[in-house]
């Protein structure tokens, strides 16, 4: 029997929407979740899920941060999706810090990226793993990139996640 995945991406707006971001989050979920064993529903699909659950049960957003996504929200979401597990990546990150040196300015971030399987029909996490890492962008001339170093820091940390499939 083929699997259904649902990927959820929980993160500040801005990163969520941000193209990059979304692509190295698809490609490592497609690295874990291996056709034909698992299927991945449309990761647009999913976010755009999210955000309406989200509306239906007043999880505003303040700040660009939307209220975290409790197990019973987590496993709605899922059962709504017509899938056997949620894939959710939850990054959070601390206010970027900037240094200068002579003719370079780089920005600095760490980010925690909580990353957890949920059995829908069991409504249970079968893997949880938290991963902080430091991501940096830096410019000779100009402003650096903070997204560089988002993506950096996210990409760190999606490297280290490794699932055993074979025991969902």
């Amino acid at each position: 029997t083929v699997k259904k995945v649902a990927v959820i991406l929980d993160a500040p707006v801005t990163y969520a929407d941000n193209e990059t971001i979304r692509t190295v989050v698809k490609d490592k979920s497609a690295s874990i979740f291996k056709k034909p064993q698992f299927d991945i529903v449309s990761f647009e699909d999913t976010q755009q899920a999210v955000k309406i659950y989200r509306e239906e049960h007043s999880m505003i957003a303040t700040n660009n941060v939307y209220q975290a996504l409790k197990m019973a929200d987590v496993q709605a979401i899922g059962k709504q999706l017509g899938t056997d597990y949620v894939f959710m990546l939850k990054v959070n990150n601390d206010a970027p810090r900037m240094s200068a040196g002579f003719f370079t300015v780089s920005f600095k971030t760490t980010i925690t990226c909580d990353a957890r399987v949920m059995n829908v029909a069991e409504g249970k996490y079968n893997y949880m793993k938290t991963f902080i890492k430091d991501g940096s962008s830096s410019a000779a001339l100009g402003v650096p990139s903070f997204n560089n170093a988002y993506k950096e820091a996210l990409g760190k940390a999606l490297e280290e996640i490794k699932i055993d499939t074979n025991t969902l």
